[in-house]
């Protein structure tokens, strides 16, 4: 069990133990509301109503209660206790667990070294300093209760407790972030009301767009058509849920207006190309057709990648791969479109790589070809591009990583007399790092005090050196 662990379960006991002693306290708060980045356990600032009812309210208090003695009996569900056997029958539980013997129950009992850190915090967990921390704070109260339902795998009690609460503005990111947890484990319905309480509370995400349009785009639309129209990105998820929802003609319709009036977000387009391939891919090509010479070209080449994504879902893996090697006639040295290229056909990846090493090499054709090759397994060959690649960059190359991944103990001087040569201590610490994990550990403490020499400042040097002057591992 690690340290992590332990406390974790030490401040989960304390709080289930101790929390209802305040439960029933006269003290009341305007607690902050939630961004949609989810819960923090930082206050922030005060934003309209409280997103938990104020612990002066009875039945808001029981509610809490409630929920934490509920917590309580599902972690304390979880002890393996056996029954001991004796002659005369077997041995009951007695009590109710205390602190120790709940944190001991459903973390283990703790190490040595552990049970200096429980002493240290029954002194805490008695000199009141929990309920100092939490008394007049429901809202971090609230989130410890959402984090730790997620965080043990139970996020359908976390949606319960959002949905008991009416909190969906405040938590709408982390509603989302429930529902894929939710979806993860198989509970489509569950996750689809967790994706629908997050859109309520004005999460427009794309993902959870995505989502929706699989799980239930009638009810995503009906809630998007509430929306102001002006809301950057709404038009054209509402016009993707129309498809989905079996719309096509009126969908099509709103996506072309949008397409008209060049106000089509990427993540709209990405969509389209995953529901709609072909209707994608038609619309890429005409806007392609009709901007394509005055367009930026980063923005160009995005929607040429965008073409051949909608090829391939059509199935037509020959013209995705002729679509790409369009694009790299116009940029070469399109790393994306290299790798998209490798990964519709390597051979033809390889073959083009090698004309280009053999025409118009550069350090990025170079490395690339490297890389190819390193994927198909020949190793030797990877190696010598790579080196070109570097020796074409005087030293200063993207590629360094890659040699000393393949062959970090080869290439350790030779990357070292760059090193030296340019007084580069981040090159000397990463043939270091690449020597000491292949074992090589005396060159790599030469090499780290080198580095240090280089920037005395510089703290990862500091502690690697460090670590081994004092027997530690440094990595």
């Amino acid at each position: 069990m690690t340290a992590r662990t332990f406390l974790l379960g030490l401040v989960l006991g304390a709080l289930l133990a101790g929390l209802p002693l305040w439960l029933w306290s006269d003290g009341s708060s305007d607690p902050a509301p939630r961004g949609n980045d989810g819960p923090s356990h930082e206050s922030g600032d005060r934003q309209g109503s409280s997103s938990v009812p104020s612990t002066s309210n009875e039945a808001s208090r029981a509610d809490l209660l409630a929920e934490i003695e509920r917590l309580r009996a599902r972690l304390e569900a979880r002890r393996e206790v056996e029954t001991p056997e004796t002659a005369d029958g077997p041995v009951e539980a007695v009590g109710p667990l205390g602190p120790a013997e709940f944190v001991e129950a459903v973390y283990g009992k703790p190490s040595a070294h552990g049970e200096e850190l429980f002493a240290e915090f029954e002194r805490m967990f008695h000199s009141g300093a929990f309920r100092d921390l939490y008394g007049d704070d429901p809202d971090s109260l609230f989130s410890f209760l959402i984090d730790t339902w997620v965080s043990s795998g139970h996020p359908g009690e976390a949606l319960a407790l959002l949905q008991r609460f009416d909190v969906q503005t405040e938590y709408s990111g982390y509603a989302q972030h429930i529902g894929s947890q939710l979806l993860e484990q198989g509970d489509r319905s569950r996750a689809r009301d967790a994706f629908l309480m997050s859109l309520r509370g004005g999460n427009h995400d794309w993902d959870l767009i995505g989502q929706l349009m699989e799980l239930d785009p009638a009810e995503a639309l009906r809630q998007l058509q509430q929306v102001d129209g002006e809301v950057e990105g709404i038009a054209a998820q509402r016009a993707l849920l129309l498809l989905a929802t079996g719309e096509t003609e009126a969908g099509l319709a709103a996506f072309d207006a949008l397409v008209e009036a060049g106000d089509v977000p990427n993540s709209a387009w990405e969509q389209l190309v995953q529901r709609s391939p072909t209707e994608a891919e038609a619309r890429l090509l005409a806007r392609l057709e009709a901007d394509g010479q005055t367009m930026d070209s980063d923005q160009k080449a995005w929607l040429q990648m965008q073409v051949a994504q909608s090829q391939q879902n059509q199935g037509r893996g020959g013209d995705a791969r002729d679509t790409v090697l369009a694009l790299l006639g116009e940029q070469p040295e399109n790393g994306w479109a290299i790798n998209r290229l490798a990964e519709l056909d390597r051979d033809r990846a390889l073959s083009w790589l090698q004309d280009r090493a053999r025409t118009s090499p550069t350090d990025t054709i170079l490395g690339n070809l490297g890389a190819q090759l390193q994927a198909a397994g020949r190793t030797q060959e990877a190696l010598d591009a790579y080196w070109r690649a570097i020796d074409m960059a005087g030293g200063q190359s993207n590629w360094n990583y890659r040699v000393l991944q393949l062959d970090p103990i080869g290439s350790a001087d030779r990357l070292g007399q760059v090193a030296e040569r340019t007084h580069d201590d981040e090159l000397f610490g990463d043939i270091a790092d690449a020597l000491w994990q292949s074992g090589n550990k005396t060159r790599a403490y030469q090499l780290w005090r080198r580095a240090l020499e280089l920037d005395p400042t510089d703290g990862e040097w500091i502690n690697k050196v460090n670590a081994v002057d004092e027997g530690r591992e440094p990595m």
